[in-house]
């Protein structure tokens, strides 16, 4: 069926109805005939409604309403508070401990690095898994939490699978005596239950996000007892995380890894845990006032030359924004990537 435009079906069907009642009167001429063209007339209407898809209201017209609408409205003052309303983390979320811990497996990887998987249950009764790795050689005397993208997997930073975002940066950060210790997360390459996970919060009244912070808060309060400084790296989506941790926990240091994207131009294709908060995405990573927030003593961001998460033009306002002594944008040769040299040059070699 043709789809005409509303101006052109207008024009047609008043067309049709001169012609219509021009036949009629050419046929008899008198008012003998009028009921014969009201009833002509009205079929003849019918006929294009059902010919012609009959469109009462323009609803792009409506969309962009809407949009100029939703585009005036301001971004809310950054807080903690603000993440706590935006994530619906729970009331007790400060005080998440994990209680239990159980061991699913425990492997070398080669040079004296070995990992252990975890499973684990806070306070709450909220259970997840993460990976410990660490060197049997070289005694760890910094600890490192490091969320990986969606596109990564522990696999990749492990040297246990194909390197599509990843080296096996994991092993060289254990020879140097870094403890990593890597959240199990919902989203990463074909295994992808975070839809799932998405609805179920929203059904329940908690985020997608609470969930992932919930695990970082549980490993920080277990690992922070142990005197070693706990810093925290997050590359791609993981670097988003990593901010929100960065404001509810207080690290020695904050890596943020490349991505670094303007959360107003954003358009995801469906509505996913990219959106999945309860206050404006582009409240909750208003980057310059939450890098200017977070407690810890250095805010490095690694912003890749060739990335296309990498806006000069949106770094360079937000540049202008942050003013701030313990934030370093640094730029490195290479793409979205999470590169050995990349790790050795700016996290391994930076004291923390």
């Amino acid at each position: 069926m043709t789809v005409l435009n509303g101006k052109l079906k207008r024009f047609l069907t008043r067309l049709s109805l001169l012609f219509a009642i021009f036949l009629v009167f050419l046929s008899g001429g008198s008012f003998v005939h009028f009921g014969l063209a009201s009833s002509l007339i009205h079929q003849v209407r019918n006929l294009l409604r059902r010919t012609y898809s009959y469109e009462l209201m323009d609803i792009q017209l409506e969309r962009d309403y809407a949009l100029k609408y939703l585009s005036t409205l301001n971004t809310k003052h950054y807080s903690k508070d603000l993440i706590y309303e935006g994530l619906s983390l729970p009331s007790n979320f400060d005080s998440l401990n994990i209680i239990a811990t159980q061991l699913i497996e425990d492997n070398p990887l080669g040079d004296g690095v070995v990992y252990s998987k975890y499973s684990a249950k806070l306070n709450n009764g909220f259970e997840f898994s993460y990976l410990d790795v660490q060197s049997e050689i070289v005694s760890p005397k910094r600890v490192l939490i490091f969320l990986h993208g969606n596109r990564c997997s522990p696999e990749e930073l492990l040297g246990l699978g194909k390197s599509k975002c990843a080296d096996s940066v994991a092993l060289d950060l254990a020879k140097a005596g870094i403890r990593v210790l890597i959240p199990i997360k919902y989203d990463m390459n074909q295994f992808n239950y975070s839809k799932e996970i998405t609805i179920s919060a929203a059904i329940y009244g908690s985020t997608f996000e609470a969930l992932e912070q919930m695990k970082i808060k549980g490993i920080y309060n277990l690992y922070s007892s142990s005197q070693k400084p706990v810093a925290i790296y997050g590359f791609s989506h993981g670097a988003w995380q990593a901010l929100l941790a960065a404001n509810l926990n207080i690290f020695k240091i904050y890596f943020f890894h490349d991505y670094l994207i303007n959360p107003k131009i954003m358009n995801p294709e469906n509505l996913s845990f990219y959106t999945d908060y309860d206050v404006g995405v582009a409240s909750i990573y208003n980057y310059s006032e939450a890098f200017k927030n977070s407690q810890d003593s250095e805010v490095i961001v690694l912003l890749g030359k060739y990335s296309s998460y990498t806006d000069e033009n949106f770094v360079e306002s937000l540049t202008k924004k942050i003013n701030d002594e313990k934030v370093q944008i640094i730029y490195y040769e290479g793409g979205h990537y999470i590169s050995r040299d990349l790790i050795k040059n700016h996290v391994i070699d930076r004291v923390w």
